[in-house]
């Protein structure tokens, strides 16, 4: 389907891929549109201008349902390169936080559960609404089952933390 922001691009839905229709110079028609920059996001240049490939497939996916500045267009699986119109969903700045991948330097495999060496406690621990929620328990598993109890109430993403 055309691209809704520029008719040079082809967008597929169902690979999430971009295609010139059109090729600027240095290009070929029917090459993929664009690159990964370092932080993992598909970018395409048009007219001298980068633009995300994941914000040009949904507006063209959802011409009637554009993206406000106050939106983010969260990638569900957690990879940054799959723009397929499934793995996209328009979402909150609050919302997309929801759907957190778990950090490479987790050394206990869940997100919000850490230890406490100087009180030999495990801290549970979840960001809300801005505010930090935060228990303390002498078992691992008790401070694992608080933080996806709280992740449940607060209506996490069920792939929240990588899970």
């Amino acid at each position: 389907m055309k691209c809704f922001d520029d008719d040079r691009l082809d967008y597929d839905p169902e690979t999430g891929i971009f295609i010139w229709l059109v090729a600027p110079s240095g290009r070929s028609v029917g090459a993929i549109a664009g690159g990964s920059k370092s932080n993992g996001y598909v970018r395409i240049k048009l007219d001298g201008k980068m633009h995300q490939a994941h914000r040009l497939a949904w507006n063209t996916l959802h011409p009637n349902d554009l993206i406000s500045p106050d939106e983010e267009i969260d990638h569900i699986n957690h990879n940054r390169t799959d723009n397929r119109g499934v793995n996209l969903r328009k979402v909150s700045k609050a919302e997309n936080s929801k759907n957190q991948s778990l950090y490479k330097a987790n050394k206990y495999g869940i997100t919000g559960v850490g230890f406490m060496p100087e009180f030999n406690l495990w801290r549970a621990r979840i960001g809300v609404n801005r505010e930090l929620i935060e228990r303390h328990f002498r078992r691992f598993e008790d401070a694992c089952a608080q933080r996806i109890e709280w992740e449940v109430f607060y209506k996490f993403h069920k792939n929240h933390g990588g899970r």
